[in-house]
């Protein structure tokens, strides 16, 4: 568990949502099907740092010609949520806690993701955490970074709980 010396006065949970907030990396999971073309040699060319996210996205989305319909359509069928979120969204509701889906980049208390491109956002949090088997928390222990491997939210909970009360 990660802990902080300090009670926060204020507390904000922000969650990646790809793979993180749904069992399946909704992104990833169009392009392995219906992008045309090499579209992880952008993943390569991000985790070196030579692309920006935005840039990736942009440049991995135009190889998808599929009809949005057809996208949507498949995302209905194959996306599930991680065991838990509604719990852990009711808990921050009861205890007034603001709770957000977010993307790398932001400054914020607790941060839960899966993919390489959390790492930023991971690495400002005070409590981290990374999905358990993700390249995110491969990621994390290659790079000695403390986050806890959830599999559930409620892990989130119980670690909110005990640390925030």
């Amino acid at each position: 568990m990660i802990h902080v010396e300090r009670k926060p006065q204020s507390l904000a949970v922000l969650c990646d949502f790809d793979g993180t907030i749904t069992l399946t990396d909704t992104f990833a999971y169009i392009l392995k099907k219906y992008a045309q073309g090499d579209w992880q040699q952008y993943d390569g060319q991000y985790e070196r740092g030579e692309l920006r996210l935005q840039d990736i996205v942009k440049k991995q989305g135009m190889m998808i010609k599929t009809p949005e319909m057809v996208l949507i359509a498949e995302m209905e069928r194959v996306i599930g949520f991680r065991p838990n979120f509604d719990k852990l969204i009711t808990y921050c509701r009861t205890n007034k806690i603001p709770i957000g889906v977010v993307s790398a980049g932001l400054d914020f208390v607790a941060y839960v993701g899966d993919g390489p491109w959390d790492l930023p956002a991971l690495k400002l949090a005070e409590y981290r955490f990374a999905v358990k088997g993700s390249k995110l928390a491969g990621l994390c222990r290659q790079q000695n970074i403390l986050a806890r491997e959830i599999s559930d939210f409620q892990e989130v909970i119980a670690t909110l709980q005990y640390d925030v009360g």
